[in-house]
């Protein structure tokens, strides 16, 4: 029987993505100020040695969902100015839907990530997600799909493409957030707990209940669906590659 990839605590995944990625390249840390991001962040400036040729730089969205929301931007900013990393904030304007927020939210994210990385020129956008979101992510799509195998577990894949030229990287997907939020106190460093994430009106917060209360989801089927994922990706890039052809930037 196979095994999935081992858990990595924040320190050996930012360390092995160090190592992994080819250099020079320039990396743009999506930052909210919560517990995940800002322990990505945080171990990746931790372990970036000077003269190794990656160039860090951070972003934070500011959906403008809720009151405060500018002043945490403000507070991600600090923090990166503490690190000697570069710090962009974005703004969501506009007007909000009514429904589908957490889909139009996500959306406007990766937009306007993509926007920063187009005006740097990112190797890559990286993302603080983990295995915790993972098995959420997992038990949601598995829900909505009646848990048919062929058509549920999809977990988030390692790497993914935005907009036909951003590599969107997840470091974390192998990490625990326990063990995220244990760097960052060893660390010295707080984080920002996000009201959100207690609101029942969401549907990964419920998702995110039960499966505290219940028994952990099976890591075995959590490897699958993120190997699944990553496989889908790279088909669908593959297909792109050798059938698309994009003129004029459309």
């Amino acid at each position: 029987m196979t095994t999935g990839p081992k858990i990595l605590s924040p320190e050996q995944a930012a360390e092995r993505l160090i190592a992994d990625i080819a250099k020079p390249a320039r990396l743009l840390v999506a930052i909210s100020g919560g517990s995940d991001s800002s322990g990505l962040l945080v171990a990746l400036s931790k372990f970036n040695s000077p003269g190794s040729g990656l160039s860090l730089f951070a972003a934070t969205i500011d959906h403008a969902l809720r009151p405060g929301s500018a002043d945490e931007a403000r507070t991600v900013a600090a923090l990166c100015s503490r690190l000697g990393i570069p710090h962009f904030i974005r703004r969501w304007e506009g007007e909000k839907p009514v429904t589908g927020i957490s889909d139009a939210a996500r959306e406007a994210r990766y937009r306007l990530l993509v926007e920063i990385a187009d005006q740097i020129d990112a190797t890559a956008i990286l993302t603080g997600h983990t295995r915790d979101d993972q098995a959420e992510t997992i038990a949601m799509r598995a829900a909505r799909s009646g848990g048919e195998e062929n058509s549920g577990l999809a977990g988030m894949a390692q790497a993914v493409l935005l907009d036909r030229h951003r590599w969107l990287l997840r470091p974390f997907l192998n990490s625990r957030r326990a063990d995220i939020r244990d760097f960052l106190t060893r660390e010295g460093q707080g984080w920002i707990d996000d009201p959100s994430n207690l609101d029942p009106h969401y549907e990964r917060v419920r998702v995110r209940g039960r499966l505290t209360q219940e028994s952990p989801f099976d890591a075995a089927a959590q490897d699958w669906a993120a190997a699944r994922r990553t496989a889908l990706s790279d088909e669908a890039a593959r297909l792109v590659r050798e059938h698309v052809t994009i003129r004029q930037g459309v």
